[in-house]
C-alpha cells in the first residue's frame, strides 16, 4: 500500500467528514448529472478515502456519514468500494 503518498493526497484535496462516528479525511463528490451524446447519466454522492479509515470506522451499509453538515447513509457495503490500492469509494444516499 502507498500510505505515505495517500496522506499528502488527502491533505491537498480532502476534507474532514464523520463516518460512523469517526472523523476521517475524505474527498467528497456531490451527486451530479452528465449529458453525453444525448444520454443522461446521474451519479450518487460519494466519498473517496483510505480503506484503512473505512475499516477503522467500522462502517457498514446503512452507517451514517456527515459531510458539510449534511447527513448521508452508506448505500452499498463498504467492501464493494475497495479498489485494491488502499483506497475505497463509498456511495452515499442523502437523508
Amino acid at each position: 500500500m502507498f500510505a505515505e503518498h495517500l496522506a499528502g493526497y488527502f491533505t491537498d484535496f480532502g476534507e474532514t467528514v464523520t463516518l460512523h462516528g469517526l472523523a476521517v479525511s475524505a474527498i467528497f463528490d456531490d451527486a451530479g448529472t452528465t449529458v453525453l451524446n444525448g444520454e443522461v447519466a446521474t451519479t450518487q454522492p460519494q466519498i473517496t478515502l483510505t480503506t484503512y479509515d473505512v475499516d477503522n470506522s467500522g462502517a457498514v451499509q446503512g452507517s451514517f456519514c456527515i459531510v458539510r453538515g449534511v447527513t448521508y447513509k452508506v448505500a452499498i457495503p463498504p467492501a464493494e468500494g475497495r479498489d485494491g490500492t488502499g483506497m475505497s469509494v463509498l456511495q452515499l444516499e442523502r437523508q
